[in-house]
């Protein structure tokens, strides 16, 4: 695609497409992504890790998965960052075990992974049901190098009250001191009612008054 003479690079189309990207236009950057196929503009990693970031924004895990294929069908090794955006557009579009799926490619082949990348799966497995996996995928993050934050605590915190699993719902929420990472309000709603699903009143009304302190 040439206009006034000038060709189009590919560090122009990515650029637009990150541009949309970052404006919410989703359906916009795939269809720049789309016109790359009538130019003699190849698409490299930074094209596809645009696009894809796109797909997970709004949860489009089929168009995600589509491109992440597509993109080993032309011998263009997956980073991080695009494994991150495909397993989030899964999650956010509730295909929760594709999600996962992912993270277990994604282990396999030894791709480092991020903080981004375990509360994602941590949060599919909660959804899914798989509650002990969530719990495993957290314990694993203090052996790693990974940092855990505010999103992993809420989510394992949420899959404990699934199961009624009030002592480790406590112990985690204990734990967030310790490193440091400060409960909001949701993180205090999870806890109370994985104690009060478990029929720990004065421990629920206990944390209920740390949460009024804390507001």
């Amino acid at each position: 695609m040439a206009e006034n003479g000038v060709e189009t690079s590919v560090i122009s189309f990515n650029a637009v497409i990150s541009a949309f990207d970052s404006g919410g236009q989703w359906q916009h950057a795939l269809r720049i992504f789309s016109s790359l196929a009538d130019s003699k503009v190849e698409s490299d990693i930074v094209t596809y890790s645009a696009a894809i970031g796109a797909c997970e924004n709004v949860g489009e895990w089929e168009q995600a998965l589509r491109l992440f294929v597509a993109m080993a069908q032309n011998k263009l090794e997956s980073s991080a960052l695009m494994y991150n955006a495909a397993i989030r557009a899964c999650e956010k579009g509730d295909e929760y075990e594709k999600a996962l799926v992912l993270f277990g490619v994604m282990t396999e082949r030894k791709v480092e992974s991020t903080t981004l990348t375990h509360n994602a799966a941590i949060v599919a497995n909660k959804k899914n049901g798989t509650w002990e996996k969530a719990l495993q995928l957290f314990s694993a993050l203090a052996d790693s190098q990974v940092e855990s934050n505010r999103i992993s605590h809420n989510a394992a915190i949420s899959a404990c009250k699934t199961r009624h699993e009030w002592k480790t719902a406590l112990q985690l929420f204990s734990d967030m001191a310790q490193s440091n990472v400060e409960p909001i309000t949701s993180t205090f709603h999870a806890t109370i009612s994985a104690l009060e699903k478990g029929g720990e009143w004065e421990k629920a009304m206990h944390c209920l008054g740390l949460l009024s302190r804390s507001e």
